[in-house]
């Protein structure tokens, strides 16, 4: 035992235990208890700095530190939740950490070993599986499981046909796509229909098939109608069915490179409306069934 003097009073300190500062004796530290977390797992789509989990068990005063995590989670500066980090995470990857309880105080701390899981995101609806089987079904990815064909057709820089299929994990296949021209450059000319009927898509007016980091990756690939002409049409009707309140349609859509220097706003080109057309039917103005105005229409992905 330790005897030290105050200008008000005689205060006993003991080993591992504070004395409070303002003279009036001694200062017990709290007893850390394990810490829990609200949720076992979160999803892996879940976005950088989204909640992943509230911390429970913690003592009022305290601090929190997170151990591991490899990036992909991070604490918040109170100590209450756990966040998703900067790092992507794998399919149903098992991410163990360490939280460590700190009393400021007297400097006593408690470690809990934990582990959340990344669930794997979820499998794409089958459309051929829906009470009403779709007319036509067009992707960068194979969306109806079973299909067999392939999911475009493009032109090299050499203007040479190239055709892309899918991947066992419906993705597209792009392995001899380094190889093919310049490696860089393709253009659509044909879009398949993944519903079975046919109904594939084509141009002479061939949009971009755009691969961001190529040749060096062909992951994140989109289609870019990057001219005022650029399309993918059929001359089939199967979208004649009598009016649009009997119709759904379900795109992704964004609005990419928007501005004056592409002399027009994209996707498609204004009409005579002022309006942008992002999909159509028939030769009409009235026959726009997806379109608005160049400020609004489908300004992020969905």
């Amino acid at each position: 035992m330790v005897l030290s003097l105050s200008s008000s009073a005689l205060v006993l300190g003991l080993p591992g235990v504070a004395s409070d500062p303002g003279g009036g004796g001694v200062v017990v530290p709290p007893t850390l208890q394990p810490l829990t977390l609200s949720a076992s797992s979160f999803s892996q789509s879940l976005g950088s700095g989204s909640d992943v989990a509230t911390i429970g068990g913690k003592s009022a005063g305290t601090t929190v530190e997170l151990i591991g995590g490899n990036g992909r989670l991070a604490g918040k500066s109170d100590g209450s939740k756990l966040v998703k980090g900067l790092l992507g995470c794998t399919p149903n990857e098992a991410i163990a950490i360490t939280l460590r309880e700190i009393d400021p105080v007297s400097g006593a701390k408690r470690d809990t070993a934990l582990s959340l899981t990344a669930t794997a995101l979820a499998a794409i609806a089958n459309p051929a599986a829906a009470s009403q089987a779709p007319v036509a079904v067009y992707g960068l990815r194979r969306i109806v499981p079973g299909y067999a064909g392939n999911a475009l057709q493009v032109r090299n820089s050499a203007n040479a046909a190239v055709t892309i299929g899918f991947n066992a994990d419906d993705t597209l296949n792009t392995s001899a796509l380094a190889a093919s021209g310049d490696g860089v450059t393709f253009r659509v000319s044909t879009l398949y229909d993944q519903s079975g009927n046919a109904r594939d898509v084509a141009t002479a007016n061939r949009p971009r098939l755009v691969f961001p980091n190529a040749p060096t990756s062909y992951d994140g690939a989109y289609i870019d109608f990057d001219t005022t002409n650029a399309n993918l049409a059929t001359s089939l009707t199967f979208l004649d069915v009598g009016g649009t309140a009997n119709l759904s349609v379900f795109m992704v859509l964004a609005r990419y490179g928007y501005g004056a220097s592409y002399g027009a706003n994209r996707p498609g080109a204004p009409t005579t409306t002022g309006k942008t057309v992002a999909l159509s039917y028939g030769t009409t103005a009235g026959s726009i069934l997806l379109g608005g105005a160049p400020s609004t229409i489908a300004r992020s992905s969905a």
